[in-house]
């Protein structure tokens, strides 16, 4: 479909991807319209790349809100000095 007029009606609501859940369940529906026919292969492929990419940045901003809790953790204790 063309950018113009194909992806605003594919969807009713912006598609907000702020979790790996809502990244998960986003690329079930670009893997739907594609086997439907209403997408191409490309441009699946194209929406899937961004997809990884965007999952991979909550990833990495999970896994550092996690290292920053347990250098707290570790100071709070005595355990660890930075």
């Amino acid at each position: 479909m063309s950018k113009q007029g194909g992806a605003a009606k594919i969807y009713k609501n912006k598609i907000h991807l702020t979790d790996l859940d809502s990244c998960r369940r986003y690329m079930a529906r670009v893997i739907n319209l594609m086997d439907d026919g209403e997408i191409s292969g490309s441009e699946a492929r194209d929406r899937g790349y961004c997809i990884k990419i965007i999952a991979d940045l909550i990833s990495e901003g999970e896994l550092e809100g996690r290292i920053e809790e347990l250098e707290e953790l570790a100071q709070k204790k005595g355990r660890w000095s930075a």
